[in-house]
């Protein structure tokens, strides 16, 4: 079994299923949950040996969404 890392990111909630979307269109790179639809919260479960490619990803959507990485803490409050 493969470690998962966990990365929390915000994007504008009107945004989530395009973020959705894009994150999908790079099979296996990773799960993505909604973890607060209001606030745009999102948790992405990564493969230990695909984070750089994840990471390359995010920069390249972040390209077409607003995307910033936040900590739990933050996110929840």
């Amino acid at each position: 079994m493969h470690e998962m890392l966990i990365k929390y990111i915000c994007v504008k909630p009107e945004e989530i299923a395009y973020f959705q979307f894009l994150i999908e269109g790079y099979e296996g790179t990773g799960t993505l949950t909604t973890v607060d639809s209001k606030k745009g919260v999102l948790r992405f479960s990564i493969p230990e040996e695909l984070l750089a490619d994840a990471e390359e990803i995010l920069c390249l959507i972040g390209q077409e969404v607003s995307l910033k990485q936040v900590s739990i803490d933050a996110s929840t409050k």
